[in-house]
């Protein structure tokens, strides 16, 4: 069987193919107002418990035992190796490396990412404009990646 790239990734479903308009619409707000604040969002100051369940049981949030949501996927409320910076000024972090070059796509604009390797801690700086990676250092980076259609938790999978 031949591999054809374009096939294969339109093929993917992304985690918006997994939610109603309403939870889209609550996942966008929850993912700004981590990003405004910076901080993790109290679960009880949503008014919404129903949509918050539902979202938590499609694996798009994480919350702590103490009910602060963490995690709205792919940004996190908690530092972690991937700083994302938005086109548009805002910036935050994000739960793994794919999703940080995800985020262009997220949010529709172009970003920068800066990293660290797993492996080394090198630092690593990619850009992605119109889509497409624009520039990254250094030279010869590479992503390793795990086929997440049949994660039931996206957001506590990386």
């Amino acid at each position: 069987m031949e591999f054809n790239i374009e096939t294969e990734l339109t093929a993917i479903p992304n985690i918006n193919a997994l939610l109603s308009g309403q939870e889209r619409q609550a996942r966008l707000l929850l993912m700004d107002k981590i990003i405004m604040n910076g901080s993790p969002i109290n679960s009880s100051d949503f008014i919404d418990n129903d949509l918050l369940h539902s979202l938590g049981s499609k694996g798009v949030i994480v919350k702590d035992s103490d009910g602060l949501i963490n995690v709205v996927y792919p940004v996190s409320a908690l530092p972690t190796p991937h700083k994302v910076k938005l086109k548009d000024g805002r910036s935050f972090y994000s739960i793994c490396a794919v999703d940080s070059l995800g985020s262009a796509f997220a949010f529709s604009q172009d970003l920068t990412v800066n990293s660290s390797c797993s492996y080394c801690q090198k630092s690593i700086s990619v850009a992605i404009e119109n889509g497409e990676i624009a520039a990254f250092d250094p030279g010869g980076i590479f992503v390793s990646h795990t086929d997440l259609v049949g994660e039931v938790n996206w957001a506590g999978t990386c």
